[in-house]
């Protein structure tokens, strides 16, 4: 998803086009996910858990902004520090 010649923005157009074309591929996974969350909302300690696996999520994708800014010649238009919560 990051690697290649294709600018940053390019290489962001296509994970968000191939990310879209997976949703659409699976239908199912929306509504599978919309069920997670309300499931979450009535359960606690699933709750927690969801809760840590998309920090972790949001932390390994800001290792990996992090890396390809300090690789890339070009300066970033968004700080590292904006790319976690």
């Amino acid at each position: 998803m990051l690697a290649g010649d294709a600018s940053p923005e390019e290489q962001t157009r296509q994970a968000a086009s191939d990310f879209m074309a997976q949703v659409e591929a699976e239908p199912e996974w929306q509504r599978l996910f919309f069920e997670f969350a309300v499931y979450a909302s009535r359960n606690e300690g699933f709750r927690r858990e969801r809760v840590a696996r998309y920090r972790a999520l949001r932390e390994r994708i800001a290792e990996l902004l992090e890396r390809r800014a300090r690789s890339s010649a070009r300066p970033s238009r968004c700080p590292p520090t904006s790319w976690r919560r």
